[in-house]
This record gives C-alpha cells, sequence and structure tokens, in this order.
C-alpha cells in the first residue's frame, strides 16, 4: 500500500514550523505526554502535514499512531480554532 507522502523535508518542516509555533523542540511535539501544549502543537504538525499532501493514514504511519487518533485529533483542531482556545 501507497501512501500519499510527498517527501521527508515536508514532514520535518511541518514539525518544525509546529514546534516554532508552540515554542518547543520537535522532539517534544511528538513525545507521548499529553500536556495541552505538546498534543495541540502535536495536531497543528498533523494539520500542517496534511496541508502539504499527506493523507491521514500517511501520518499515522510516520508519526506512530493509528489514524483514527489522527483524524480525531485534526477535528479537535479545528474545533478548537472555531473557539480561538489554542494554548502557545
Amino acid at each position: 500500500m501507497r501512501w500519499n507522502r510527498p517527501s521527508d523535508d515536508d514532514w520535518w518542516d511541518a514539525v518544525i514550523d509546529a514546534a516554532v509555533i508552540a515554542g518547543l523542540s520537535p522532539a517534544q511535539v511528538f513525545s507521548p505526554r499529553r500536556d495541552r501544549v505538546l498534543v495541540q502543537a502535536r495536531w497543528r504538525a498533523w494539520r500542517a502535514l496534511e496541508q502539504r499532501g499527506f493523507s491521514v493514514h500517511g501520518i499515522a504511519y510516520i508519526a506512530g499512531y493509528d489514524h483514527t487518533t489522527v483524524r480525531h485529533g485534526l477535528e479537535r483542531l479545528k474545533k478548537l480554532e472555531g473557539q480561538h482556545a489554542l494554548v502557545g
């Protein structure tokens, strides 16, 4: 099975962008911790990857999460942005 995976550069650029926005290191973005700032930064990275052409399945595969977690994270981020309640 092939995933829509444009390039490794796109992957790292999205992770770095999300980390910078949240004031974190790229390693912190994908740490297993569940602090609000870390989780929302992870969701931002997933959204950036999706916008760069990665599929939800591709993001999940590379990030080490199941596709349902990624999909729900993207939905939650959209909902939070609607409420202007993002941290970081």
